[in-house]
């Protein structure tokens, strides 16, 4: 069982969410550099963005007032994640940026 303080369990979902807004900022980007600035997929990428950098703020911010130490365990929660590098990051298994720097490429 993996039991973590309810405090770094929030702060670990913070960086999560900052880092997927990280990359969805790179892919609003290319997408407008491409011509698809007027594109209505590009406006749903844009609020993905944004929600994410917000969800971010927030999780940091609950993760800064969390003065209580409560426990939690991980294990049933992190068996629903279906993406491993995900899971292992949550639980603190892997030491691995979240969204590695490089170029982005769409397909």
């Amino acid at each position: 069982m993996t039991e973590i303080s309810l405090q770094e369990l929030l702060a670990r979902l913070g960086r999560e969410t900052g880092a997927l807004a990280e990359r969805s900022a790179r892919i609003d980007a290319v997408i407008g550099a491409r011509g698809g600035a007027h594109d209505p997929v590009l406006q749903d990428i844009d609020l993905l963005r944004q929600s994410l950098e917000d969800l971010s703020r927030f999780v940091q911010t609950l993760a800064a007032e969390a003065d209580c130490e409560p426990r939690i365990e991980l294990h049933a929660a992190t068996a629903t994640l279906r993406l491993g590098a995900l899971r292992q990051r949550l639980s603190g298994n892997a030491d691995q940026p979240a969204a590695p720097p490089g170029n982005l490429d769409l397909f």
